[in-house]
């Protein structure tokens, strides 16, 4: 097998014509077989295998240097730049990557995991090479819808306006990138009487902040997002991450963003969103998977911030946002058992606003607030929380992740270094009596 024999992309320039078709067969074996165990991009490795030999018969990498747009397509890059382990070893696949990654090789040069971006890279280092005399080549590999992207467009313009040596190499294959469009048509949609529903992971949610923020909110049209893989346990790759969501929808004046902790009370939020008419809603679809609840949900989200209250104790009282309310359940337990403390339980429901009324409340017999989301906290719900109580004897302590690229991480582990176990927390609150 001539795959086995490639360890770079000098081991492709010694290979004939011929040679080069067998190995991109082998290739596309090893693709199928390890996505299908494994999952990943299928559909834009297969069809970028033989442009990718050719790009590294004829290029010198990482002399020559190629930008792949999305990464989607670099699997067979990384194939034939030393990594051929990670797809032909079923112990080896998850060393490298979905993505670029510069970490991981000199072949790559920016970590890449979202669209249009390629052609504005590669012209910022034609822009270096050429301010500081160079010769190499700057090749940028677009495609997967990545034409789709406005940046795209930006950059194509600019390599034009350069006058200099640049390659663009398109791969125009079936794919859409478009949720600053997606944004922009449900607000139209709401303006004109329609009911629109956007679902939108929560990683991609990024793309269209401005849309958000002036398209939809700042006109107050009442669409419906429903924001799907908002959760630590979701996609784990650097820049698939679905925990920077809150602090991102949570800030934006006349928007709702609603956690529901199951099921029922998700489709109960989804079903009063679709027919108000005063705000646009966001709902956050509680974590990788939705379990059912034995409550009864309210059907009307209109009196805005209003928190539910689940259990009424004394002396802690545990805020428990969308899919951390199981948590929050499991923390006022282990209370009970090890500390025989009856924790007041609460469910939030609207990540964007404050319950005035019920947090007063609870200064008259609380001395510490425990507020729980499975998200960043910088910038987040629970910040809110500690916020409100700031200049009172009340004690807060937020959990959350921190901010950071957690890359390929075990759920478990994560959880466990941002203290975010039942344990750990029970451990934290009795450090304050």
């Amino acid at each position: 097998m001539y795959i086995e024999k490639i360890d770079s992309p000098a081991d492709v320039k010694i290979l004939s014509v011929e040679q080069m078709e067998i190995l991109a067969g082998e290739i596309r074996q090893a693709l199928l077989h390890k996505l299908s165990e494994h999952g990943g991009h299928i559909g834009p490795n297969l069809g970028m295998v033989e442009a990718t030999i050719a790009l590294h018969y004829v290029f010198s990498s990482p002399h020559d240097k190629i930008v792949y747009d999305v990464s989607h397509q670099s699997y067979t890059h990384k194939i034939l730049t030393g990594r051929k382990g990670a797809f032909l070893n079923a112990a080896d696949y998850d060393k490298v990557s979905g993505y670029t990654n510069p970490q991981e090789s000199e072949h790559d040069f920016f970590t890449i995991g979202h669209t249009s971006t390629s052609v504005s890279l590669a012209c910022g280092l034609v822009k270096a090479r050429d301010l500081k005399g160079g010769n190499e080549n700057i090749i940028a590999v677009i495609g997967d819808g990545s034409l789709s992207g406005g940046e795209a467009y930006e950059g194509l313009s600019n390599a034009g306006e350069n006058g200099t040596n640049m390659i663009i190499v398109v791969n125009d294959n079936e794919m859409s990138i478009a949720e600053e469009h997606a944004v922009a048509l449900a607000s139209g949609i709401a303006a004109g009487g329609g009911k629109p529903v956007y679902g939108v992971y929560s990683s991609f949610i990024q793309r269209s902040y401005d849309q958000l923020s002036q398209d939809l909110c700042i006109n107050n049209n009442p669409a419906t997002i429903v924001v799907f893989m908002g959760t630590i346990a979701g996609m784990n790759d650097e820049t698939h991450l679905g925990f920077f969501d809150i602090p991102l929808i949570c800030n934006i004046p006349n928007m709702v963003y609603l956690a529901p902790t199951c099921k029922e009370e998700y489709f109960a939020m989804l079903k009063w969103s679709i027919h108000q008419h005063e705000h646009p809603v966001a709902i956050r679809v509680p974590g990788a998977s939705v379990v059912s609840g034995n409550l009864d949900f309210d059907t009307d989200y209109s009196d805005l911030n209003r928190y539910k209250l689940v259990q009424k104790g004394e002396k802690v009282a545990i805020l428990g946002l969308g899919a951390f309310y199981g948590l929050g359940e499991s923390v006022a337990k282990l209370l009970k058992e090890e500390c025989g403390v009856e924790a007041t339980l609460i469910n939030p429901r609207y990540i964007t606003g404050l319950d005035v009324e019920m947090l007063e409340e609870l200064k008259r017999s609380h001395s510490l607030v425990v507020t729980l989301e499975d998200g960043e906290l910088d910038g987040g719900f629970g910040e809110k929380i500690a916020r409100f109580y700031g200049s009172s004897d009340v004690k807060v302590l937020n959990y959350g992740v921190r901010k950071e690229f957690a890359d390929r991480y075990i759920t478990e582990e994560l959880l466990k270094a941002n203290r975010l176990t039942d344990v750990q927390i029970v451990e934290d609150i009795r450090k304050y009596w």
